[in-house]
């Protein structure tokens, strides 16, 4: 197969990218353990397992995840406002 001059490897190219896109995913999972996983219940502690309520007490959580209904972007529990795109967000 010829090479163009000037043009990068295609499989370099790929090789380079792989870490980055290994440390992208790592820190997605790390981010779900930190906040679905390891949540504990605010009632009496118990791991909540990212349930809607305690499975120790039966307390009902906060909800896991919100999205915004014009950008579609991941919200903050309670958030009166899209941290993206500004969008006032309707309370459930």
């Amino acid at each position: 197969m010829r090479r163009l001059p000037g043009l990068p490897d295609r499989l370099t190219a790929s090789k380079q990218c792989a870490p980055i896109a290994e440390e992208e995913e790592s820190s997605i999972r790390a981010e779900h353990v930190r906040t679905q996983v390891a949540a504990k219940c605010p009632e009496c502690g118990a791991p909540t397992l990212g349930k809607k309520f305690c499975p120790g007490c039966g307390a009902k959580l906060a909800a896991a995840a919100a999205f915004c209904g014009d950008c579609g972007a991941k919200l903050s529990p309670g958030a009166k406002f899209c941290g993206e795109c500004g969008a006032k967000q309707v309370e459930a």
